[in-house]
């Protein structure tokens, strides 16, 4: 019986040291993964009439497929990039275009050292490309509602001193909240934003004690 309850705990204490990690490793992931699709298939203009980015279930799909292969392949996190709205411009619309991508950079691997070699400031012209594309969707915003023009604003400043697009997200929704609530206009905010919300309450929570050990 000891025994039993000595091994209870020593789960107990594993699970409570992994638990935090674990699940700020699926918030950054899960929601960097839906602003990028967000942004992409907005440039792209797959959404619907509502603005929602069209079989969004399926790319969610195929990047935690990526992200898990990625980790057992000892690789960085392999998730959506930003970068892909340079192939969005190219004119690219399906998941052909991401397949040849794929082949290209199979075909190259063996490059890898040489491509190492380029410095970061090599790429900065493209990045500023790819942010200006970004740019161009700004006047989508509803500046004369400030319950949505404030978030949006807090998600494009917090998203690049922060360099997190889910930290950039979860300010964005924690501010839209506080504005409905604020304004007199809470019935506006749904149950699944409400509950998103506290979940990203709970991740800065979480985060104080990693960011002042």
């Amino acid at each position: 019986m000891p025994n039993f309850i000595d091994n209870i705990t020593w789960w107990f204490r594993l699970v409570s040291l992994a638990f935090p990690v674990a699940f700020s490793l699926w918030m950054i992931e899960f929601f960097d993964g839906i602003g990028t699709i967000m942004g992409l298939s907005n440039r792209a203009g797959l959404v619907d009439r509502d603005g929602r980015p069209i079989n969004i279930e399926r790319a969610l799909y195929a990047d935690a497929i990526g992200t898990t292969i990625g980790a057992l392949a000892g690789t960085t996190t392999t998730v959506i990039y930003v970068e892909s709205a340079s192939g969005i411009e190219s004119g690219g619309r399906t998941g052909l275009t991401s397949l040849v991508t794929g082949l290209l950079f199979l075909a190259f691997l063996p490059l890898g050292p040489i491509v190492v070699m380029i410095p970061d400031c090599a790429t900065a012209p493209v990045l500023i490309l790819v942010g200006l594309m970004f740019v161009s969707l700004i006047p989508k915003i509803n500046f004369n509602d400030l319950t949505e023009a404030i978030p949006a604003f807090v998600a494009m400043i917090s998203i690049p001193l922060t360099y997190s697009i889910a930290t950039g997200i979860g300010l964005a929704f924690i501010t839209y909240t506080l504005t409905k609530l604020v304004t007199g206009r809470f019935r506006e905010i749904s149950v699944t934003t409400l509950i998103i919300t506290l979940v990203f309450v709970l991740y800065f929570v979480a985060m104080v004690p990693m960011l002042n050990p």
